[in-house]
């Protein structure tokens, strides 16, 4: 590209200015080959073709959903804190964008926030003169599901849901589990908004229902695998994958040639007709499992505090879950540097020799309450042999005073 041509590039706002003076009839109006315009300012000998940004719609809906969006937080401030009295935290989505059909989608990790929303009688029906037509996530995150475990197949689910409307006042959602459905019981999944009733309904452990109770039990989210969103394989992310190109997870092809909405489904891991990421994959399967087993020989690996789900598949007769565990750290022996004497470093004493120690103390405690206890029972009977001689000694004073007053 000549410096001619350089010079003649301007950005996004020159663009518009000249445009708003073509249409108010300068008679200086610019001709396509008089502009090109590139929204970065980069120059490419290449493309030379003029490209027409059309982004004051953008502009004026994403400044827009800023506005209504914080109408939203003004109308439910109060409300919400009343209902959470322990969120102590700034309310706020964690990002939000304006999508193609001008609607706000927005992501937040707080859960109380995501709770409070899932239920649409907290939006009012208009917001600075828009109509608000809420469209919530179907489920709650773990903390707020159970399960109905091994529901009969007599008790339909009408039933059930009748029954959980007549205690719960708050809102609900029920749905029978695919993966646990069979002809005698399925389980039912309960999304609960109250995490209060949540709580009592778990502390029951069963819940009653024509005369039979009905096993309830925390969910337990099964874990997930990290998948390269460029491959498609497991194990590693976007920035660490040596693919040239990103796969659709449909066919396996390039994704950025050709329309990959209604391509044919292939793995082309296992060349099944399932999609790449799906779980029935034998590679996605295998490495779900490999990860599965190194978590059950590590469980020390896992963030504290953190019970993990055992997939039917994995579990070969053992416990669904896995609990993290950590192993107690005995602190180093530390002593202040003495010029007079360099001593040896002190090692860290073994496991074993804790636990003996352990042992003795739990040993030299139970020695010690079986000498209180007999000193104790010891005093007790002293005590109770004078209470007697006293006893004693005031029934022979009382006949005494009682010969003296008759005579």
């Amino acid at each position: 590209m000549s410096t001619s041509e350089m010079d003649k590039l301007v950005d996004g706002y020159e663009f518009k200015k000249i445009t708003d003076e073509c249409k108010q009839g300068n008679p200086q109006q610019p001709t396509p080959d008089d502009i090109i315009l590139t929204p970065k300012r980069k120059y490419d000998d290449i493309d030379n073709d003029i490209y027409e940004v059309e982004n004051d719609e953008f502009q004026s809906n994403h400044t827009e959903g800023t506005i209504l969006i914080k109408a939203l937080f003004s109308y439910i401030h109060d409300k919400f804190l009343k209902l959470n009295k322990t969120y102590t935290r700034p309310i706020g989505f964690g990002t939000w964008f304006v999508d193609q059909q001008g609607g706000l989608t927005c992501f937040t990790k707080e859960i109380e926030l995501l709770v409070y929303l899932w239920d649409v009688t907290h939006y009012s029906e208009k917001l600075l003169n828009t109509v608000i037509t809420p469209i919530p996530p179907i489920h709650l995150p773990p903390q707020h599901s159970i399960i109905f475990k091994f529901v009969p197949t007599s008790i339909s689910f009408d039933e059930l849901q009748e029954a959980i409307s007549d205690i719960c006042q708050a809102k609900f959602f029920l749905e029978e589990m695919k993966g646990s459905i069979s002809n005698k019981s399925r389980h039912i999944r309960l999304d609960l908004a109250s995490k209060d009733e949540m709580k009592k309904l778990l502390n029951s452990g069963v819940f009653p229902l024509n005369g039979q109770l009905l096993e309830i039990k925390e969910f337990l989210a099964p874990p997930q695998v990290l998948i390269c969103q460029r491959c498609k394989r497991p194990g590693h992310i976007k920035k660490d994958c040596d693919g040239h190109f990103d796969r659709c997870k449909r066919c396996g092809l390039d994704r950025s040639q050709d329309d990959h909405q209604n391509c044919p489904i292939k793995c082309h891991h296992c060349e099944c007709q399932h999609l790449s990421t799906d779980y029935r994959c034998p590679i996605i399967a295998k490495f779900r499992g490999d990860l599965i087993e190194e978590l059950k020989r590590r469980p020390e690996l896992l963030p504290s505090n953190t019970q993990l789900f055992i997939p039917i598949d994995f579990r070969n007769g053992g416990k669904n879950v896995i609990n993290s565990i950590r192993t107690n750290q005995i602190p180093l022996q530390t002593s202040l540097l003495n010029s007079n004497s360099i001593d040896w470093p002190v090692l860290n004493p073994s496991l074993t020799t804790a636990k003996g120690n352990v042992s003795t103390l739990h040993n030299d405690m139970i020695q010690e309450i079986k000498a209180l206890r007999y000193d104790y029972e010891k005093l007790k009977a002293d005590f109770d042999r004078r209470e007697a001689e006293l006893m004693n000694k005031h029934e022979n004073y009382k006949t005494k005073l009682s010969t003296m007053l008759n005579l």
